[in-house]
């Protein structure tokens, strides 16, 4: 009571901080129309979160395209440049190769291109790089777009998706708070 509500960490965005912070153990959702920038905001906070505090995050975004498009939105965050070479202002190869060793401390990205993830996989996914990288932790899981993750599991609801929906995130909340992870899931 004496210290109130115990807030998360900052997200990078000023004018977001005095509303808004990432705390592990929770989860946010973020909800808007297709391709205006949902994913682009997770990355963003992910990239601000493992910059001020060192935290690693875990992407899972098929929308996004493959992990090498994925890499190259995150180097761009990182340097400011496109990495590819015929762009203007493009990463130099010493750039592109701090920013490569920065993201493969910092991010899991996971290839989407013959599987689709479940929100229990992506955090097994989570669980299983931890017990191989000894002291090493994932603390945020990005799991986006909603529509693009497996789920198999709605038809033990007979095809009711509120039903699912509501064990869905009920879910979320217990591997956030197991775990101490913030979990990002994006809807449109």
């Amino acid at each position: 009571r004496a210290s109130g509500v115990i807030r998360g960490e900052k997200t990078g965005f000023f004018c977001l901080d005095a509303l808004y912070s990432v705390k592990q153990g929770t989860y946010t959702i973020i909800y808007s129309e297709p391709t205006h920038g949902k994913s682009e905001f997770s990355f963003e906070m992910c990239v601000n979160q493992a910059e001020s505090i060192g935290k690693r995050s875990l992407i899972c975004s098929p929308e996004t395209g493959t992990v090498d498009e994925i890499i190259a939105e995150l180097v761009h965050k990182i340097t400011g440049k496109k990495i590819q070479k015929n762009e203007f202002d493009h990463t130099t190869d010493k750039e592109f190769m701090v920013a490569m060793e920065w993201l493969n401390e910092y991010f899991l990205i996971v290839d989407t291109d013959e599987k689709t993830f479940s929100v229990q996989a992506l955090f097994d996914m989570a669980d299983e790089w931890e017990k191989k990288n000894q002291g090493k932790k994932i603390d945020i899981i990005v799991g986006e777009p909603y529509n693009e993750l497996d789920h198999s599991e709605m038809a033990k609801y007979g095809a009711r998706q509120d039903l699912y929906i509501e064990d869905l995130i009920s879910n979320i909340r217990r591997l956030c708070r197991k775990g101490k992870r913030h979990f990002i899931l994006t809807v449109h």
